[in-house]
Order: structure tokens, then sequence, then C-alpha cells
């Protein structure tokens, strides 16, 4: 829940002084207000970014082993790495959401915590070999 209010503060911040009560509904409305809707954010935000350049990286033409291959095309070592690193993290996201759903009183943080390094796995992996 901090992250995402941290995002919500952040966005409050950029916006103009004469919206300034539009604004703040508009960052009340999009907090999430249960745990279980923190997680599914924070799933929908990873399957918009991280997943989708990766998803969009592994449909490129393979490159070629000789090196000749016109950019753009994707390695298929680093297609290889995103593929399970991405799947780590979905299973994460499962997890996060099998336990908001089990327990709804479960605290986004804690519930979301497995989710953290198997993210930034894929971030660091797209960040690497500059996959946007």
């Amino acid at each position: 829940m901090r992250k995402v209010a941290l995002i919500a503060a952040s966005l409050a911040a950029a916006l103009t002084l004469s919206a300034c009560d539009t604004a703040r509904n508009a960052v009340e409305a999009a907090k999430p207000k249960t745990s279980a809707q923190a997680v599914w954010e924070a799933r929908a935000l990873f399957d918009a970014g991280p997943l989708n350049a990766a998803a969009a990286y592994a449909r490129l033409p393979a490159c070629a082993s000789d090196g000749q291959a016109k950019a753009p095309c994707a390695k298929p070592e680093v297609v290889g790495q995103l593929s399970k690193a991405a799947t780590a993290a979905l299973a994460a996201f499962d997890a996060a959401e099998a336990t908001v759903r089990a327990n709804p009183q479960t605290d986004a943080d804690l519930a979301l915590a497995g989710t953290v390094n198997a993210v930034q796995a894929v971030k660091t992996i797209l960040d690497t070999y500059g996959i946007k």
C-alpha cells in the first residue's frame, strides 16, 4: 500500500494548483481501498509494463547465431531469461492474489512482498539489454 500511496502522492504533486480539488478527488479515488485491489493494481501495472515489454521482445525474429540478422531481433538466451523471470513473477502474483482472497485483511505490502524480487529480476533483464 505504501508504494501505491507514493505513486498517488507523486501524481498529486505533479498536478497544477488550479486543479487541486479535482486532483485530490482523482487521487483519492485511485487509491486502492483493499489489499486485494492493491495486488490487482500491481499485477496490472506489471502486465502493462515489464511483462508487455518482455513479450514484445520475444515476438521479434530470432537473432542469427552468426550475428548477421538485421536489428531488431531477439537473442534466444535473453528470451529464455525473460521467460523464466516472467514465469516466476506471475507465480508470485498468483500467490499474492491467493493470499488476499483467502485472507482479505492481509496487509497489501505483506501480500506483495514475494513479488518484489521477481518483478525486479524482469526489470533488470530488460534494463541490461536495453529492452523497452
